[in-house]
């Protein structure tokens, strides 16, 4: 058993390394990549690439089964292309991330909470780690709270702890994919600490509360626009 080693799925970048530096792509419409070579149909069995070159595989165009040879049109594929003097596994799958998914942005009633968000930046949830991110927070689809989905990074094992300056953290349960609750996480006064294995994916529910206070002269306004 084993999977090819002339394509490669790049999930958010590709990179290669060596003599003091390393450069990668982050291919955000095109994520089929070969290394070294162009795609000849010889199946290797190592990946022994023969240059440090990245081809992004833009079409699949080498069989007629069940895809069309040829495709025309007008199409648009988009890089990104970083460098540093070292290889840096952690911050390429940060940038990769926020390139692929850039932020979305939302309106909250923030004008029934004034002064209670710093008025230039802030956190919601805080991780102490940078090697482990934050790929999913959501709304439980049972509606009991929310779900976070973290990944470890680095391929590491790492020790996290989370906290927020807004939510009340009051329970939390280990899930599975499917957001079936498993084993309660302890909570220790409105945080919780995780352990994640190397290149882990670990699924959590939590049942939260808000920390902010709603001014009573705005609470008419507030009942009214929900």
């Amino acid at each position: 058993m084993g999977g090819s080693r002339e394509w490669y799925a790049a999930g958010h970048w590709a990179a290669v390394t060596g003599d003091g530096v390393s450069a990668a792509i982050i291919p955000r419409d095109a994520p089929l990549v070969t290394f070294g070579d162009i795609v000849r149909g010889n199946w290797p069995s190592k990946f022994e690439p023969k240059t440090a070159s990245i081809f992004s595989w833009l079409m699949s165009n080498y069989w007629g089964t069940n895809f069309a040879p040829q495709q025309g049109g007008e199409f648009t594929f988009r890089y990104d292309i970083v460098s540093a003097s070292t290889f840096d596994g952690v911050q390429l799958t940060r940038t990769g991330w926020n390139t692929m998914t850039p932020l979305e942005a939302d309106q909250a009633y923030a004008a029934f909470f004034p002064g209670a968000l710093p008025a230039t930046q802030g956190a919601i949830l805080q991780i102490d780690s940078r090697n482990v991110a934050l790929s999913t927070w959501k709304r439980a689809e049972d509606g009991q709270g929310t779900i976070l989905r973290l990944v470890e990074i680095s391929g590491k094992e790492q020790t996290v702890h989370i906290t927020s300056p807004y939510l009340k953290i009051g329970e939390a349960w280990n899930c599975s994919v499917l957001e079936e609750k498993g084993s309660p996480v302890y909570v220790s006064k409105s945080a919780i600490n995780l352990t994640l294995r190397p290149f882990e994916i670990k699924t959590i529910r939590l049942q939260t509360s808000s920390l902010l206070s709603l001014p009573p002269e705005h609470l008419a306004n507030f009942r009214s626009e929900k």
